[in-house]
């Protein structure tokens, strides 16, 4: 068993963030004190030719178009960078590290229930987003990491994330964030109560020894976080490869062995992306 502490998964961790909103809806605003509660999912960076994407599930964004059509009203877009600074900053408390200006209907690229078995989402970050992150210490995952061709030459998965029963808030703020990087074990196949989809996904077995947190625990906030692929010799992260996003699971507590959770590959998404935008500027 090894240590996945701080120093070792760094170079993964930069490529992590979270984004947040708050739901404005009068009678969320009144159930929560009189403050907007904030809602928060997991995310990673990529970059295409000079873009930096933010990647995550796409369910994340068809659920949040369900909540907008019951009547949810999600403001105040932002990006917390607590995977490479959990310190807040001065004067606030919580890391937010920048607000963004962002139309969920209109920025982002997601295939969710329309397209079983694809589950992902996209968006290009603004030059003021990304020179904010650059200062921060995020990096995005660069082409050479994500477009490769030699997955199996690093057979040990980890997947990064934030659960939501990691974010302890009071009033609609984050008083504190846990992150939780996790060992999974790829399977051949999916377990039992995973529904078949036409496009194939990935399965993986979750190894909750692998984390100095307690576990198991739900990995519910953890869909979209990166699933990364590193090399079994386990002295220091110096290469890696992007293997996909996180998807679904299938939880249970009391039998941590039968936890498994579902993902989609990452590269056939960030190619078509690159493809889709160099076709829109010919």
């Amino acid at each position: 068993m090894i240590e996945l502490g701080e120093a070792f998964l760094h170079p993964l961790h930069r490529h992590v963030i979270n984004i947040t909103y708050r739901d404005h809806r009068p009678d969320a605003v009144e159930a929560n004190g009189g403050t907007p509660p904030m809602y928060h999912f997991s995310a990673f960076v990529a970059q295409i030719d000079n873009d930096w994407i933010a990647v995550t599930a796409g369910h994340v964004f068809g659920d949040l178009k369900k909540a907008i059509a019951r009547g949810a009203m999600p403001r105040d877009w932002a990006i917390d960078d607590s995977t490479v600074n959990p310190k807040p900053h001065p004067g606030t408390d919580m890391k937010v590290l920048y607000n963004i200006a962002f139309d969920p209907d209109k920025d982002v690229i997601y295939f969710d229930d329309d397209v079983k078995g694809m589950d992902y989402a996209a968006f290009k970050l603004s030059p003021l987003a990304v020179e904010a992150m650059q200062r921060e210490g995020i990096r995005p995952i660069p082409e050479a990491i994500w477009n490769q061709t030699d997955l199996e030459d690093f057979p040990y998965w980890l997947l990064v994330g934030t659960p939501s029963e990691f974010v302890e808030s009071a009033n609609g703020r984050a008083l504190a964030k846990r992150h939780a990087t996790l060992h999974v074990v790829q399977r051949s196949g999916p377990a039992p109560g995973f529904d078949p989809t036409p496009y194939q996904r990935l399965y993986a077995e979750v190894d909750f020894d692998s984390t100095d947190h307690d576990g198991p625990f739900n990995l519910v906030g953890m869909s979209g976080g990166p699933i990364f692929g590193i090399k079994p010799s386990f002295e220091k992260i110096e290469d890696y490869r992007l293997i996909g996003v996180q998807s679904a699971q299938q939880w249970e507590r009391v039998k941590p062995t039968g936890n498994v959770i579902a993902f989609c590959a990452a590269q056939p998404f960030i190619k078509a992306l690159k493809q889709a935008w160099l076709n829109r500027q010919v």
